[in-house]
């Protein structure tokens, strides 16, 4: 599974997915710093924002995960396998006994053998609309923190795009 995952991510050329090369959060703050630094040294503004995504894994709609990954070239027999499993029965206890079966239709479990991929599908073809609509931001997706940072010429062109930027985020 990790073989198909990892062949499926090598076909995008991610510049804004930390992920993606084995990089991770604390690359993200190093590569954000140098851009300011190197904005500064050229006499621009720098900025950048980070959101933390509150509950991110619970929005996942198991159908619209499917239909991204078919349509992304992801391979389905993964695809499907890992969404059985996110589908499975989970049994609500309480004081050791057994209250419900439930079967969910949405979610993914954080840390599941595909997970990190799963975003990426998930959220790729809105990632790119964003950053092409954006071209004056860098952007970082990174599991469930996103960031947008801007260098520009003044205070008032960076906050102008950074919050345009983060409007269309939203």
């Amino acid at each position: 599974c990790g073989a198909a995952c990892d062949e499926w991510k090598s076909r995008f050329p991610w510049k804004y997915f930390a992920s993606a090369t084995a990089s991770g959060p604390v690359d993200v703050v190093w590569r954000l710093a140098a851009s300011a630094e190197g904005g500064t040294a050229q006499g621009l503004v720098a900025a950048s924002v980070v959101w933390d995504a509150e509950n991110f894994y619970e929005v996942f709609d198991h159908r619209a995960l499917l239909r991204r990954a078919y349509r992304l070239g992801f391979q389905p027999q993964i695809a499907r396998m890992a969404v059985a499993a996110y589908r499975w029965q989970r049994i609500l206890l309480q004081s050791g006994k057994a209250l419900q079966v439930i079967f969910a239709k949405r979610r993914m479990i954080a840390g599941c053998f595909c997970c990190t991929t799963f975003v990426k599908v998930y959220g790729l073809e809105a990632y790119d609309k964003l950053v092409a609509a954006n071209p004056f931001c860098e952007f970082d997706f990174y599991i469930d923190d996103f960031t947008v940072s801007c260098n520009a010429s003044s205070e008032d062109r960076v906050v102008q795009t950074i919050t345009a930027a983060s409007n269309d985020l939203n």
